[in-house]
């Protein structure tokens, strides 16, 4: 556990003696909370899977039952049976205890789906095609999904999935018994295991964010609410998650815990909490998200020698150093390992001690930049050769990074990775994120290529 989630649990427990001196609430106070929760929880979970009401419409719907014209009966429908389950959920809030099994998990996501339906499908021969959803019934045929960057999620395939739910479930009620761990720990935990599984056929990332939200408040603390706003972010950490950086994860959860444990302090303290501070969030939102664009007051800085070289101190430089160091420990199942680069069109190989690699490349590209030069693209490939455990039947393997320098943008993608690509302007410096995204993907490339082979020689034995 990193310093960062320690800190985190730490306000979150703070908070939580602080909501406790408030309980219980007033009638009136339990009222408001209940319908802004209601209404924030269904608005939001929804729409980040797509459902096309905007925040008055699902209001209207949910608490005078009107609908709008030209909108899709489905959504209608999808946010109905949600709204059913998350009242069924807030009965915990007032006392009422309920017991997480499979038999729940079944009943809710028939209560959120309410009836059976035929959606959009992807044959595994790319062909498109229709299959049934049956609510609260388990996958019967793969649901693998393709991300925005073109990679594949692989989920539990419908044979395992019975099984993988039976594991999840044995998980977490051990986690119930041992009492060892925060419970945000456990409730992200057992969001991230259940969205592995994807134990549906639609309506998995509702179901796994309903039941993060029970265990939460299973344990008295308030449901979180993801907005959608942030849902980019929000996938990000969950990616994170999958390489199984999970803090990065927890934290994301965790900082929605305290934006709902602020919202029941503020409800006990009786101060507003609705259109005002509703508004007060959607612009800190945007300002956040734009924060990156509104640096220098311009969208679109120009490559100079001033901003190429900046964006190389900041954003190329930490990354390459950090490629450097894991990349290179790979070293220790060959041989042979080289690090050759190329710069317009010239292939160079590093000479040096391989302690020496990332030295030995900084005082090249500073030896370029002190003549003022630009470089608008250069390639670095890591090569690795003669596997030690290969005797006579030799192995090699090697990954490729490239960075682009065009008008506007500096571009970092790999030739031996079609789906792994970054896009920044010039004043958009690289996370902290997203270079350990772009190291675990290349480290991850020379491990998918490494583990077939060794599976072969152990065969041949």
């Amino acid at each position: 556990m990193n310093s960062e989630l320690q800190n985190i649990i730490k306000r979150i427990d703070q908070l939580r003696t602080e909501v406790d001196s408030y309980r219980p609430l007033k009638p009136e106070q339990e009222q408001r909370l209940l319908q802004k929760i209601r209404l924030d929880w269904n608005f939001h979970s929804s729409h980040i899977e797509g459902n096309s009401l905007t925040y008055s419409e699902t209001k209207s719907f949910l608490l005078w039952h009107i609908t709008a014209d030209g909108k899709p009966f489905r959504d209608y429908i999808e946010m109905k049976g949600h709204n059913e389950a998350v009242e069924y959920l807030l009965d915990i809030l007032k006392g009422t205890e309920i017991d997480l099994t499979e038999h729940l998990i079944r009943h809710l996501h028939q209560t959120i789906l309410q009836e059976e339906f035929e959606a959009d499908a992807i044959t595994p021969d790319g062909k498109p095609s229709k299959r049934k959803i049956i609510p609260g019934q388990y996958k019967t045929v793969p649901n693998h999904v393709k991300t925005k960057s073109g990679e594949i999620s692989y989920f539990a395939s419908p044979e395992d999935t019975p099984a993988q739910m039976m594991d999840l479930m044995k998980w977490y009620n051990k986690e119930l018994t041992e009492n060892k761990r925060h419970p945000l720990i456990i409730s992200s935990l057992f969001h991230y295991k259940f969205v592995r599984i994807h134990p549906f056929d639609d309506g998995n990332g509702r179901m796994a964010r309903i039941l993060m939200n029970l265990i939460l408040m299973k344990f008295s603390y308030p449901p979180i609410i993801i907005p959608f706003g942030i849902k980019d972010d929000y996938y990000n950490a969950l990616q994170f998650a999958v390489a199984e950086d999970f803090d990065k994860f927890i934290i994301f959860i965790g900082e929605r815990l305290i934006e709902s444990l602020n919202l029941v302090l503020k409800v006990g303290k009786n101060e507003p909490i609705e259109e005002a501070d509703d508004i007060d969030k959607m612009v800190k939102m945007l300002e956040q998200q734009i924060a990156d664009i509104d640096e220098d007051k311009t969208l679109q800085k120009e490559l100079t020698f001033e901003s190429f070289n900046d964006t190389f101190e900041k954003s190329i430089k930490p990354l390459l150093i950090k490629l450097f160091e894991k990349i290179g420990l790979f070293t220790n199942f060959f041989n042979d390992y080289q690090i050759i680069y190329n710069f317009g069109g010239v292939e160079q190989t590093l000479k040096t001690q391989k302690s020496q690699y990332i030295k030995e490349f900084l005082d090249f590209c500073y030896d370029i930049i002190k003549k003022k030069e630009i470089i608008k693209y250069f390639e670095i490939y890591f090569k690795f050769d003669g596997f030690r455990k290969s005797g006579t039947n030799t192995f090699g393997t090697g990954v490729r990074i490239t960075v682009f320098f065009t008008q506007y943008l500096y571009l970092i993608n790999s030739p031996s990775i079609t789906e792994l690509e970054v896009k920044k302007m010039y004043h958009q410096i690289l996370k902290d994120d997203e270079i350990s995204f772009i190291t675990v993907e290349l480290a991850k490339y020379i491990n998918d290529q490494i583990a077939p082979y060794i599976e072969n020689l152990k065969n041949d034995k």
